[in-house]
């Protein structure tokens, strides 16, 4: 099942208001939840980025973003449940938080 995600993350105008969510043009597809736990889904509001992780023999990473340069497909090894992930603002850097 694949889910659409359509997500700006903005600042109002005025100084004192939040940050709010504005549906951009531009989508990002990608695979959702599952109930058995094998593929969750992260969201970077900072670099704009999807994670979706899928585990397994090899726990597979899939990166989209509104940005081109910032979308990757990777495996590493599995070792348990991701929890956390995400990439440093310059993308050199990956943390990942396991259980």
């Amino acid at each position: 099942m694949a889910l659409n995600a359509e997500v700006l993350l903005c600042h109002g105008e005025e100084e004192e208001s939040d940050y709010y969510l504005q549906f951009s043009k531009n989508k990002i597809t990608f695979e959702g939840v599952s109930k058995s736990k094998l593929t969750n889904v992260f969201f970077d509001e900072s670099n704009t980025q999807v994670f979706s992780i899928k585990s397994g023999d090899f726990t597979e990473v899939i990166v989209k973003s509104p940005n081109p340069s910032f979308c990757k497909k990777f495996k590493i090894e599995e070792k348990g449940r991701v929890i956390s992930i995400k990439f440093s603002p310059d993308q050199s850097i990956l943390a990942l938080q396991r259980t």
